[in-house]
């Protein structure tokens, strides 16, 4: 239940009982909630217009994920959840080491440890930041993974609970995570890449970024399409043009 980003389910206060659902139209419909029940016991149901359909070629059938008398399923795995292996999630305590507001609508927070590593993470990951009792928030992290510090970007357009304690965080103090989350991952191929992102959802992909180009360095060739509201809500744009210069791919 607490891995949920939005805290769209609680805790039960009658022992055995179910979760209960308190913000459905919140939900993000990531499905991390089931990914990580140890027990199973949670399972999930796409609304039926987010479920996915497809048409058959050869007869023009067309047919809907959840629909009464599906044809045969393919069992195959996709290639990718193949190698994917959830890391464990650790709580630790993280001290707010810099704040700065990069735009109208986006504040840069960068997190240091304390008397702990921080957990390693893969380039896609994100943590949960508790702001009180059975309230939390998800946040990528917007770098590669070191054990000193990481950083993230928090869009503070909607004035909700997440944005106003985000907002209140001063240098020093200290806060409360689990992380590592997610199954976003970064594979090392030679085909070109296309990465895109929108506002704060640029955190993961500065994070592939600098996996790839510190560290993997396959030299593919890389395009980026970076989405803000107004031109006067760019932000990082100094910092991906000397990546551009540094790499030539």
């Amino acid at each position: 239940v607490g891995n949920c980003r939005c805290n769209v389910i609680m805790d039960n206060p009658e022992p055995a009982k179910p979760p209960i659902v308190v913000y459905p139209e919140e939900c993000w419909m990531c499905a991390c909630c089931t990914e990580n029940c140890p027990t199973g016991a949670i399972t999930f149901e796409h609304p039926i217009s987010q479920k996915v359909t497809w048409k058959r070629k050869e007869t023009g059938e067309l047919f809907r994920i959840g629909m009464k008398n599906p044809p045969e399923a393919c069992t195959k795995k996709a290639c990718g959840d193949t190698n994917v292996d959830l890391q464990e999630v650790k709580k630790v305590f993280l001290k707010v080491l810099e704040t700065e507001g990069m735009t109208r609508f986006v504040t840069r927070i960068k997190f240091g440890k304390t008397d702990c590593e921080i957990p390693e993470f893969k380039a896609g990951n994100f943590c949960n930041i508790r702001m009180g009792d059975q309230v939390h928030r998800g946040y990528s992290m917007a770098n590669k993974h070191n054990n000193d510090w990481f950083e993230l970007y928090i869009d503070t357009f909607a004035n909700g609970t997440g944005v106003q304690y985000m907002a209140a965080l001063e240098e020093g103090t200290i806060v409360e995570a689990d992380m590592p989350f997610g199954k976003l991952r970064y594979t090392p191929k030679a085909t070109p890449l296309l990465l895109v992102g929108s506002v704060t959802g640029i955190s993961p992909i500065k994070a592939i970024l600098e996996e790839e180009l510190q560290e993997e360095k396959t030299g593919r060739e890389i395009k980026m399409l970076f989405q803000v509201w107004d031109k006067e809500d760019s932000f990082l744009i100094d910092y991906f043009d000397e990546l551009a210069r540094q790499h030539s791919n």
